[in-house]
């Protein structure tokens, strides 16, 4: 049997979808999948905060806690 194994980051001040793939799967280029994964996360987040939309994962704030595929 093959399953996905994930885990959960806190966003810190700071932080960037690039910087947290970086640290997180080793490759910059991965934001694109963690944003894929949080993505109504990500919008409800930011529309909270006074924003239309995240702005395809511009806009992250601290304390969001997003899955880590």
């Amino acid at each position: 049997m093959t399953g996905t194994c994930s885990t959960a980051h806190v966003v810190e001040p700071g932080d960037t979808l690039w910087a947290i793939a970086e640290k997180l799967r080793g490759v910059a280029l991965e934001w694109k999948t963690i944003f894929a994964a949080n993505v109504a996360k990500l919008e409800e987040v930011a529309r909270a905060h006074g924003f239309a939309s995240s702005d395809d994962g511009h806009w992250i704030f601290p304390e969001t806690v997003l899955v880590i595929p």
